[in-house]
């Protein structure tokens, strides 16, 4: 190789280094400034860009048809804080209460988007952590603040149509194309669909009457379930009624073609120690 071409070749690399120095630099600024300019955010905390929003969200079913004790009621607030820290930064977690003040029309008692984990860049800028831990906070005591007003006015109810709810839900704004679905209950439906208090309640005839085929009409594809039971003491005249109503739910969660599983069981005091159901990404 002649003189020149080596110098040649020396001055191509100096500059290839130079152009890498300034493309690293420039990438830099780049994460840099995504990262300390977080999206704009609605009333709810959700990005207000629709390009920006999650195609993901938690759904969270509470049961107080049936009276909570004191205990139960803590542990099911703290069920709901949990799930709200595993979630991911600005998805939605809407939690629908199910009660005897509950209307045809479905809504949920608390419906906003978590910072979650925050940016995995945060160390980039410390200024941006320190937000998102302080939104942490007041998410966390919203959430709080709710579930405390609903545990203390709940009462017993003559129906709990559980299965007409998640239905609901499902067909509605608060469902996204992947979302976790938790049920806090005791399974124990009542209502024109069926009544789980009968013992011999079967899920394949229930959904061949007029009034069950909406068991088959519920799709939940895709969907990560996660059900807590609350379950009835062993000497009670239900506990019998409620094994059957385990299998019952079962074989619905199968035919709905969801990923389902008995996640805890709150008398035990263990919440949420698994993850068989991959959760929905992006």
């Amino acid at each position: 190789m002649s003189k020149r071409a080596s110098q040649a070749r020396a001055l191509e690399q100096k500059y290839f280094t130079i152009l890498s120095i300034f493309a690293g630099v420039a990438a830099l600024l780049v994460i840099v400034g995504f990262v300390s300019k977080p999206p704009a955010l609605d009333s709810d905390g959700c990005p207000e860009s629709p390009s920006k929003r999650l195609k993901k969200a938690a759904v969270l079913l509470i049961d107080t048809t049936d009276e909570l004790n004191g205990m139960r009621a803590d542990n099911v607030k703290t069920m709901a804080r949990d799930i709200a820290k595993q979630m991911d930064q600005y998805e939605r977690l809407s939690v629908f209460v199910l009660n005897a003040d509950t209307t045809a029309e479905l809504r949920p008692v608390f419906s906003k988007c978590t910072e979650g984990n925050g940016s995995a860049l945060d160390f980039l800028y410390k200024g941006n952590r320190d937000r998102s831990a302080g939104k942490d906070a007041k998410f966390e005591s919203e959430l709080s603040n709710v579930l405390d007003a609903e545990m203390a006015k709940q009462h017993s109810a003559k129906a709990t149509p559980l299965f007409e709810s998640i239905r609901d839900m499902r067909q509605s704004q608060y469902w996204a194309e992947h979302t976790s679905f938790y049920l806090i209950s005791d399974l124990m439906e009542h209502s024109g669909v069926v009544s789980l208090y009968d013992r011999n309640a079967n899920f394949d005839k229930s959904s061949q009457t007029s009034s069950g085929q909406m068991l088959k009409n519920i799709n939940l594809d895709g969907t990560s379930v996660e059900y807590c039971v609350i379950e009835r003491p062993a000497n009670s005249s239900e506990f019998a009624a409620q094994e059957n109503a385990r299998i019952f739910w079962q074989m619905f969660f199968e035919d709905s073609k969801s990923c389902a599983f008995e996640l805890c069981q709150p008398t035990k005091n263990e919440f949420f120690n698994k993850n068989k159901c991959a959760r929905g990404k992006t």
